[in-house]
């Protein structure tokens, strides 16, 4: 049996790996530490270099910036954090001609987690009279919250990781 692991299997595991901290992160403190996303940033250089496929430099930095340009306006509008959008633009780097498939996976992401998370802090509500009243929840679970929308755009990302575009 030969253990030994290609490019084709590091690559997304190295652009998996910043996206599932960002997301524990985000769930758990609604922040995104810019060091992830500077490391998500950073490694696209050496992993493009490498990459078994050619890399079109010109899609993947258009791509990110399209995504920041865009995500700064929501930033604007206040319908997302900072971290979401650094996040989200380091993202569309590494997807480059695939980002609009990423943001379209994140927008659906986007929904079921917003579910899922209104959900949980509605059977909280509901059984917190009784049983939960004295505990401090998690800023997840709490009502009035926002969603953490890194949880989302790294979904999108996760389910685009064995897709990048310059991996065979």
């Amino acid at each position: 049996m030969n253990a030994t692991l290609t490019l084709s299997q590091v690559l997304p595991a190295i652009f998996a790996a910043p996206l599932i901290v960002a997301a524990i992160w985000d769930g758990m403190k609604y922040r995104i530490p810019n060091l992830l996303t500077v490391l998500l940033a950073v490694t696209f250089v050496p992993a493009a270099l490498l990459a078994p496929q050619p890399v079109d430099w010109g899609w993947h930095a258009a791509a990110a910036a399209l995504v920041f340009a865009g995500g700064a306006a929501c930033f604007a509008m206040g319908w997302l954090g900072g971290g979401d959008v650094k996040l989200a633009a380091a993202v569309a780097l590494w997807l480059g001609p695939l980002t609009p498939v990423f943001l379209l996976v994140m927008a659906v992401a986007g929904g079921v987690v917003a579910l899922v998370v209104l959900g949980a802090r509605r059977l909280v509500a509901r059984l917190g009279a009784g049983r939960f009243a004295d505990a401090p929840l998690p800023r997840l679970l709490r009502a009035g919250e926002g969603v953490p929308y890194g949880l989302a755009i790294a979904a999108g990302g996760l389910v685009m990781a064995w897709r990048l575009p310059f991996v065979a």
